[in-house]
């Protein structure tokens, strides 16, 4: 044996040993084979809070890497395995401030009509990240993605239903659906009607009104805020920040003495227009 080859022959098989434990790649054919470190591998991601889910094994072994028996859209595939991927980090290391972002985002996808976010395997990581956030998270999400759909309705077809001009859209720092007029209407015509997450009733009226009714029966009506009063807000709150920020040079030093100097002023109202 030529024993100047030894090294590069021990090279190989730690080569090989390294990808054995690797995913094996996408077959198109019949399922591929896996190495017992690789499925240990992939039972570990699927792991959380001492469960592991089935169904998010059966979607590394088979779509991510397999033939996809399990006609998973390739569009939503990474956002799945982000999905897995943020469960399990938030229950070894707790909820950070991207907690259930893509677990979120195929929710909204889902509730927005888009069919491939209404796969099982969706359903089942949307489950995952409910038992690690709790069930606050899930209603939270749903509340949003309803939003979504109302803004969508609005934007579409307010006009349409409401005359020429017309024009509304949803206050996203609402913790309620509550919508943004742009003018004052007293028009009863219904521009929007469904039913949010909780089962009650909910209609946006022309006026920029929300009325319906809670699941249990009791009647609301939400009064719109007009967007000059948005605007004017959102530019005082943008204004305060700018001016007291230990960031922006031109203000530090005169907030340190309690008072905002005309310069920082200036910039400030650049920056907030």
């Amino acid at each position: 044996m030529n024993h100047a080859l030894m090294p590069s022959l021990g090279l190989t098989v730690l080569v090989l040993a390294a990808v054995s434990t690797s995913a094996p790649a996408r077959a198109d054919g019949p399922s591929p084979s896996y190495s017992p470190q690789y499925a240990e591998q992939v039972k570990g991601r699927c792991t959380v809070q001492g469960k592991t889910s089935a169904l998010c094994v059966e979607f590394y072994l088979d779509t991510v890497v397999g033939p996809n028996k399990l006609g998973v859209d390739r569009r939503i595939e990474d956002d799945l395995r982000s999905c897995f991927a943020d469960a399990k980090r938030d229950a070894e290391s707790g909820a950070g401030s991207s907690s259930g972002h893509y677990a979120e985002k195929l929710l909204r996808a889902r509730e927005a009509g888009d069919p491939a976010a209404s796969h099982k395997v969706v359903e089942e990581c949307l489950r995952v990240t409910a038992e690690v956030l709790g069930e606050e998270w899930r209603t939270s999400a749903m509340m949003a993605a309803f939003k979504d759909k109302v803004a969508r309705a609005l934007r579409d077809d307010f006009e349409k239903k409401c005359g020429a001009g017309a024009r509304a859209a949803v206050d996203k720092n609402a913790e309620v659906l509550t919508v943004v007029a742009y003018a004052k209407s007293t028009s009863k015509t219904v521009a929007f009607q469904g039913t949010d997450p909780s089962g009650g009733s909910v209609s946006v009226l022309c006026s920029g009104e929300v009325v319906g009714k809670t699941k249990d029966g009791k009647a609301f009506r939400r009064t719109p805020r007009m967007a000059d009063d948005v605007r004017n807000a959102q530019n005082r709150a943008c204004l305060a920040s700018c001016r007291s920020s230990p960031s922006n040079a031109a203000c530090v030093e005169g907030y340190r003495r309690g008072k905002t100097t005309p310069y920082c002023e200036s910039v400030c109202k650049d920056r907030c227009r």
